[in-house]
């Protein structure tokens, strides 16, 4: 009757197409581990760019560094968070992939054991509605995950713990404040099979579906493309 399925979807959108028609077609939810959308702290996040307090969002920044951070592990966590804050699909995009994946046009890792057979990648995604998303990353010691979140009249910088909210003070100086701090566990998981077990008892829509998770896949694998052409532009 439902599926939790882990992220990325799947690593083709032949074969994601086939799980969302077959899910579709059998009456059978489909809810994709994109765990930062049931975090406490994404969601507000959300939250407060779509109450347009600090106007509009125009640009956002993913710093992400972690030694698992190649695209199809970690990386497709991120690649949605941004589609997540977005609230669009993302019409084009470029990429540079880690030096030595120059034959990484198409998914060729491990499921993402060894992360010598994985790139990460700098790039960039330009949004339907006109937001631009810079992502940047790097394998590691060092582990960090953070959005900066650039909107007409304020910043929000938010990671896994917190988000700051940043305005111009009348001085000219910003200033930043502290808005949601997370010190315990947000429990991502039991969230997300709960969201699950109510929409298959009393219908709704599911937070993070096949659908969804196919535009951040649609959108990694134009990223190997845009590496593979010489770092051009792919349009989706």
């Amino acid at each position: 009757k439902a599926i939790f399925c882990e992220k990325p979807l799947a690593t083709s959108l032949a074969d994601a197409d086939r799980m969302i028609t077959a899910c579709a077609d059998n009456g059978v939810l489909l809810s994709i581990n994109h765990s930062r959308r049931w975090s406490p702290i994404y969601q507000e996040a959300r939250r407060l760019l779509q109450s347009n307090e600090l106007g509009p969002l125009r640009a956002m920044t993913v710093n992400f560094f972690s030694r698992r951070a190649m695209l199809f592990r970690n990386g497709a966590h991120m690649i949605d968070v941004l589609h997540f804050f977005a609230e669009a699909d993302a019409a084009w995009v470029w990429a540079d992939l880690e030096a030595g994946f120059d034959h990484f046009d198409i998914y060729r890792g491990d499921g993402g054991v060894d992360p010598n057979r994985e790139p990460c990648l700098d790039g960039y995604l330009h949004f339907t509605n006109g937001v631009r998303a810079h992502y940047e990353s790097a394998k590691t010691a060092f582990s960090n995950a953070s959005f900066t979140l650039t909107c007409e009249q304020g910043r929000l910088i938010v990671t896994d713990e917190q988000i700051m909210v940043q305005r111009l003070g009348a001085d000219g100086v910003i200033k930043s404040m502290p808005h949601l701090t997370l010190t315990a566990d947000p429990q991502m998981l039991k969230r997300a099979l709960a969201e699950l077990l109510r929409v298959l008892a009393h219908g709704g829509d599911l937070i993070s579906s096949g659908q969804s998770a196919r535009k951040t896949l649609a959108a990694m694998l134009a990223m190997l493309q845009s590496h593979a052409q010489g770092n051009v532009r792919v349009n989706l």
